[in-house]
């Protein structure tokens, strides 16, 4: 999956614009609620478990990071 396509899974989740893949989520006007509904979908539809001390700590924040973290994740799958 491309980032754009990433984006866009993650516009079709939250109902929101992505604008900047770089800038966090929050920052962009996705809510707490839609974030953690996007992580369910990740995991759920992706098939990626995502480290939980990554999104507490805010390396997960961004849609890029999200990306390369899923990325990772199935390449060491396949």
């Amino acid at each position: 999956m491309q980032q754009h396509e990433f984006n866009q899974f993650i516009q079709q989740k939250c109902s929101a614009t992505i604008t900047d893949p770089e800038v966090s989520l929050i920052d962009q006007g996705i809510d707490s609620l839609a974030v953690l509904g996007l992580l369910v979908a990740i995991e759920d539809e992706l098939g990626v478990e995502l480290d939980p001390e990554a999104l507490a700590d805010g390396r997960l924040s961004t849609p890029s990071a999200l990306h390369e973290y899923i990325e990772q994740a199935t390449a060491v799958r396949s």
